[in-house]
Parts: C-alpha cells; structure tokens; sequence
C-alpha cells in the first residue's frame, strides 16, 4: 500500500503574505514593525483563518487540505482530548488572573482528560495548549511555511479563555509574537516596553499596574483578526464577557540575536587565538585570587590587606593585562571570518535539527542511480538542505549535508543542542529534552 500522502508544504514567503493579508506588504512589515512596534489587523472575514487554499507553492499550486475548518477552538480541544485520551500534564497550563493574584490548577491523576478541562472552564481558567501542531496537519504545514520565510523555528500555544476572564498578568515576552483569534473575542492592552527591556532576552516577571505607564494600544480581537507584538512590549488581556476566547500565538526568534551568534563565535576565537599566542596559554598569576575578585572591585581592597595593595595599584594591572590579552582574541577573529562563518553553520545546524519535516506531497520525479549503483536519488528542495564545508580537526576536509527531511512533528524544537562536528568529522546530536517554558499571551 502506497504511503499516505500528507498536505503540500507552501513557501515560506506566501504564508507569510497570507498571514499579513493584503492590507501589509511583507518589505513594510519588516521595515516599519519587526522588532520595532505591534501591528495590528483587523479583518472583515471571521473565517479568514479557517481556509488556507489561499496559500500558494513552489510551483503555484494550493495547500491541499480539503475543506476550510478552524484552526483550533474550544471543542476542537475538547474533541482532541476525547479522541487522543487523557494528555500529560505538560502538555497544558491552567490558570487564571484575578485581582493581580495568579492560581494554577493541575490534576490529581496527573494527566488531563477533556471532562477535568471543561470543569476548569467552568470555573473561569484558562488553558495553555502546548503545541497544537502535533494534532493539526494545517497548523503544522503554516508553521513549517514561516520557519522557511523567517529562517528559525516557530513555536505554536493555544489560549482558551471563558468570558470575562483573564489567564496571564501583564508581562512582556522575549520572542516575536504573531496572534491569531480564531473564537470569540478578546480585549487586549499593549505598553512600551519598560526601561533597559527593548529586546530582551528574558521573559519578565508578572508585572503590577504601578510599573506600567498607559497603554500605547488597546484594541479586542475577533476572529480573523491579527496581532503582531515585538518582544519585549508589555501586554495583558481579558477575555469579552459575551462568548468563550480562542486564540493562537505564533513565536518566534527565541535567543536567535547576535548575542547569542556570538556565544557560539566566541570559545571558537579564544580556542583558535589560545593555539598560536602564547601570553593566552602563560598560567594565571599566583597573586590572582588575593588582588581580584567582586569584593575588589566594590570595595577598592583586597580582603585583609593594606590600602597601598587597593584597586588602581596590582588589581588595575590584572585587569588590564586580561584586557589586552581579549583585545588580542579578537583582533586574530577579525583576521579569521571562517570562524564567523563556522557560527553561522552551529546555528544552521540546530535549526535544521528541530525545524518541522516539510509536508509531504507529490514526489519529485526520481533521478538516475549513481554510477554502478541501484541507489535512485532525488534532490530535496533548497530551502530543506544546507551544504557544510568543515575541517575535522587532523586537516581532513569535510562535506556534510543537513537536512531536515527525516524530522519527526513530535521532535520539533526539543533538542536542546546539536554537536555540529563529532570526532571524526560526524555529525551528531544531544539526547531531545521537551522545554514546555510558560508561553505568551
């Protein structure tokens, strides 16, 4: 039996157009909101999200998935649970808001079944869906989409409120967030973000009105509309009193700033600078421990010693010599942009490792076997391949090819690092671990 064929992928490009509609270019969304300021979209069409036919591929054709339905709602989740059985508490956050105090709820069997979620509902929580993808083809092909367009993962949750409730304090996020309403309606509050937190790389703490200034946009979403918020801005929400609240937050950019490029770059520059600078391999001075360390530097003394031995004497000289010796690393980086490059290709290759599969549809036509063999070949697409050009360290160059056509739904963004040269020039990867963190609202 041939295998089941699953929904076509679309470009990355296309579902990002989609997902933006007709009223903002991709080139103005990128110049005028990325990680600048919230947009929001407000759409006649309440079903806007339900049909994505609209999405087009590579080769102009629509994504395939029958009939237009939600993406998610509330008994669709209910539905979900019936049907999949009782679900790990992981997998879920309930929760609720109420005069600044938050209160969660968990199960005392430990997993979570769609009768424990509807009493929850009941009584005015709000759940925290984890990955919806894993049971929406559609989602999941969208997902895959923008992880194309936007060249790093995207990460999917789903919010279910009841009327008039509100699930999260206001806080601000440290990811891009996309907001889909798909039910109901919600009323949202949106607040420049606090001092020193443009772009962060921490979510915040739950924040108290007294830290907020007023807010910059207030706006309630129905279904169909669209809410764009840079990372960093503070947000809250609260569900309209006249119906149940459904949306999806779509994440994206989580620790992918050049910080975090340049801690991949940097023991690459020291180890690298360490081989041919000998004053980097000298050991550490035998005075170290007695003129240096945080007491020093608050109190300007060495622990027990005289005045003369204070900061600006033998301390200053320590520093000053660790200082140069940095300055030396990176001037013999700047000469070496390899290791720039080779950065570039640690980040690419745990991009590759946790990215979703792409959606399956018809195949490529098959190209010949290779010489004197029955193996047939066929090349992937280009955006699901990246060629890696490396030494393994004896002066043996490498050619390695990642992929991420073997990846499994369920694996997406659960490997936590990925060794991109294993001894012998191989490539390899760490042992996944699920990260379920507490998501945006």
């Amino acid at each position: 039996m041939a295998p089941r064929k699953r929904p076509r992928a679309a470009t990355g490009t296309d579902a990002l157009s989609w997902l933006l509609g007709a009223e903002v270019s991709p080139a103005l969304f990128f110049e005028e909101h990325w990680e600048k300021k919230p947009l929001f979209v407000r759409r006649d069409n309440s079903r806007y999200y339900d049909d994505l036919s609209s999405i087009g591929s590579d080769d102009g054709t629509g994504l395939r998935f029958g009939k237009a339905q939600p993406l998610l709602t509330q008994a669709r989740l209910l539905e979900i649970l019936k049907t999949h059985g009782p679900v790990a508490q992981d997998r879920m956050q309930v929760l609720r808001s109420v005069d600044g105090s938050r209160e969660s709820a968990t199960p005392e069997s430990g997993t979570i079944s769609a009768d424990w979620v509807a009493a929850r509902f009941a009584a005015g929580f709000t759940v925290q869906f984890f990955r919806p993808h894993l049971f929406c083809d559609r989602l999941a092909a969208l997902l895959g989409a923008l992880e194309t367009r936007l060249s790093w993962l995207v990460g999917v949750s789903a919010y279910l409120t009841p009327s008039g409730c509100q699930g999260l304090a206001p806080h601000h996020d440290d990811v891009e967030v996309f907001i889909l309403q798909t039910e109901g309606s919600k009323a949202w509050r949106v607040y420049e973000p606090l001092g020193g937190f443009h772009l962060p790389s921490e979510p915040s703490k739950k924040l108290v009105p007294s830290e907020l200034e007023a807010p910059v946009l207030e706006v309630t979403l129905r279904p169909g509309d669209l809410l764009y918020l840079p990372r960093g801005w503070v947000h809250q929400a609260v569900s309209s009193s006249d119906g149940f609240s459904t949306h999806l937050t779509l994440s994206t950019y989580e620790r992918h700033a050049w910080t975090d490029l340049l801690a991949v770059m940097l023991p690459r520059v020291l180890e690298q600078a360490a081989s041919d600078c000998l004053d980097l391999r000298r050991g550490l001075p035998l005075d170290l421990l007695e003129h240096a360390g945080s007491a020093v530097a608050e109190r300007g003394l060495p622990p027990g010693a005289a005045p003369s031995s204070a900061r600006g004497g033998r301390g200053e000289q320590l520093e000053q010599q660790a200082n140069s010796l940095l300055q030396q690393a990176l001037k013999r980086a700047a000469a070496n942009p390899r290791l720039f490059h080779d950065a570039v290709d640690s980040l690419a290759a745990n991009f590759f490792a946790n990215r979703l599969p792409p959606a399956a549809g018809p195949a490529s036509p098959a190209g010949p076997p290779p010489h004197e063999s029955r193996t047939k070949l066929r090349l992937c697409p280009p955006a699901f391949r990246r060629v890696v050009v490396g030494d393994a360290g004896s002066g043996e160059a490498f050619v390695q090819l990642l992929h991420c056509m073997a990846n499994q739904r369920e694996a997406h963004m659960t490997k936590t690092h990925v060794q991109m040269w294993a001894a012998g020039g191989e490539g390899g990867a760490a042992e996944d671990e699920e990260d379920e963190a507490e998501g945006e609202e």
